[in-house]
């Protein structure tokens, strides 16, 4: 969904930073990663389960600002279920989104949408990207 209202873009990230839905026990963890930002006090733990090459649950630990707390709950949404092939097609697509490089394919983001305009303030925009580079270290 691509967010025309600014209120409705604050309106989710306020929910995903302040109550995230993606912070929950994992039957049976396949791999971990923490990473930290070089830049703030950003920091996450991602735990995983692939089964099949299928993402099939993933949850983090989160702290930092809400740009970042939020980009990671929405992104690890939508990106839960699908092919690690697939996860690494929509991550690039993501990371182009979102660094304004290419606005074309913007509609398959979903809700992680909302951050297209994130890079006129580049430090948001390492916020956004952090959960990018956090779950290409996980695999």
């Amino acid at each position: 969904m691509n967010y025309k209202s600014p209120n409705e873009k604050r309106k989710l990230i306020m929910e995903h930073y302040s109550k995230p839905i993606m912070i929950k026990n994992i039957s049976n963890v396949t791999n971990s990663v923490i990473h930290h930002s070089n830049h703030c006090v950003d920091n996450v733990i991602l735990k995983i389960n692939i089964e099949n090459k299928i993402l099939k649950e993933v949850s983090h630990i989160s702290e930092g600002c809400a740009i970042f707390k939020s980009s990671t709950d929405i992104v690890l949404k939508e990106i839960v279920g699908k092919k690690i092939n697939e996860i690494l097609e929509w991550l690039d697509i993501y990371r182009n989104v979102i660094e304004n490089k290419d606005l074309s394919k913007i509609f398959f983001l979903g809700n992680a949408a909302i951050f297209e305009n994130v890079s006129k303030h580049y430090n948001r925009l390492h916020c956004a990207e952090m959960i990018d580079v956090a779950f290409r270290k996980i695999l």
